[in-house]
């Protein structure tokens, strides 16, 4: 895989999970708008590292798309809500853009530059190279975090941002921690009430003092995650 393709799947993955959306989110949007056509097997190749030769209409569908939600989901709501109230609950619940290092949205111009290598990620994308070369973001700096507490054998996270004082989504249940073996059995989710009594079961270990675990997510995608310990 190209250096750009790898590029490409990482802002892709991240940008689904700061939003906490599913491969269908953007290609719905794209169609209720007539934003251009792309498919949601493309979108799920893309994060995956797997799309070789995208036509040029999916880079044009993903620059548009970026730039009406950073111009706000009010603009678009009314538009959204008789043709897929289902897509518009998702979107209320996060609609982030991409942004670049000038703080305007990514145009059709800048994913196919990534895409092919000729431009970097946005320096917001803090991301390294695990053992296998899967790369995986991690930036605490940014105002969109996610929170996670352990105490008394229950879990709870929580996503928000600090500079919207945005609420984003929460999950929790109880864990237990064991011979390198973390295991997250779901009491609530308030993003997918499907995954309640799903149990997770992750690969851990303490690295440097941050918190490693690799599995799969509940909905079935491999998983790489670290944790790092709140600042008093």
């Amino acid at each position: 895989m190209t250096a750009g393709r790898r590029a490409m799947a990482h802002l892709v993955h991240v940008w689904h999970e700061r939003n906490g959306w599913s491969h269908k989110v953007l290609p719905a949007l794209a169609e209720c708008l007539d934003l251009g056509r792309v498919h949601s097997s493309q979108i799920s190749n893309l994060r995956n590292g797997k799309l070789v030769s995208p036509s040029p209409e999916v880079f044009f569908a993903l620059g548009k798309v970026n730039q009406v939600l950073s111009r706000g989901l009010e603009n678009i709501e009314s538009q959204i809500v008789s043709v897929h109230p289902e897509l518009l609950r998702s979107l209320q619940e996060s609609a982030i853009a991409v942004d670049g290092n000038d703080n305007n949205p990514l145009s059709a111009g800048d994913f196919f530059e990534i895409f092919v290598g000729l431009a970097s990620l946005p320096s917001s994308f803090d991301w390294f190279i695990e053992r296998r070369g899967e790369m995986r973001m991690r930036d605490v700096s940014r105002p969109r975090k996610t929170l996670k507490m352990l105490a008394g054998g229950r879990f709870q996270w929580i996503a928000y941002d600090t500079s919207k004082k945005g609420f984003y989504g929460t999950g929790g249940g109880t864990f237990t921690a064991v011979d390198g073996k973390y295991i997250e059995n779901i009491e609530f989710f308030s993003r997918d009430s499907n995954t309640v009594g799903k149990s997770l079961e992750f690969d851990y270990e303490i690295k440097e003092g941050d918190w490693h675990h690799k599995g799969f997510s509940s909905k079935g995608d491999p998983k790489y995650e670290i944790w790092t310990k709140r600042k008093q």
